[in-house]
């Protein structure tokens, strides 16, 4: 890759927005994506191992979000990507502490579209791991507290990802959590 900053950013429109979409979070085991092409920072293939998913979780508005962090080390001339994802499901039970135990034992990919109609993905060099202080079960205090699990899942990428509608209407996807 070429060093040499050949492009500006001009000024965008004033109409985006932020947030995840409500049915839009899908989420695969990383051994099963056998392989993956990229152009520019965006997939543009993605190959699933036969009999293989991404499974779809479904979370109310606002409960969940990303962020990623550039990270570069002028002494060691490196640099990466560090993205956290986070969501919140409604409801706690036994199928999904399963579950959570489950989505802790191997590495992931997850695949998120923001409101701005952008799909971005996670883990897809390195996978996605469950893990930090924000994987909870809680019944709540109150009445009005949340009686469910927040999920959390850290990534650490040399690339960060957004993924083409053509490689999207590809992706093998079961069932629905929520």
């Amino acid at each position: 890759m070429s060093c040499v900053l050949n492009a500006g950013i001009d000024f965008s429109c004033d109409d985006g927005s932020g947030g995840v979409k409500q049915a839009s979070i899908l989420i695969a085991q990383f051994d099963t994506i056998s392989a993956y092409t990229d152009a520019a920072g965006e997939i543009t293939g993605l190959t699933q191992d036969a009999g293989t998913y991404f499974y779809r979780y479904r979370v109310k508005p606002d409960n969940a979000d990303f962020l990623s962090t550039h990270t570069v080390s002028d002494g060691n001339g490196t640099q990466y990507w560090e993205s956290v994802i986070n969501m919140q499901l409604i409801k706690m039970s036994k199928e999904k502490s399963v579950l959570m135990k489950l989505l802790a034992s191997k590495r992931t990919v997850i695949i998120m579209q923001d409101l701005n109609d952008v799909w971005h993905c996670f883990g897809i060099e390195r996978g996605c791991e469950k893990m930090g202080g924000t994987n909870t079960a809680g019944s709540g205090k109150v009445m009005g507290d949340l009686n469910g699990y927040v999920l959390g899942f850290t990534s650490k990428e040399k690339n960060l990802y957004e993924v083409d509608s053509s490689t999207m209407a590809g992706l093998s996807i079961s069932v629905d959590v929520s």
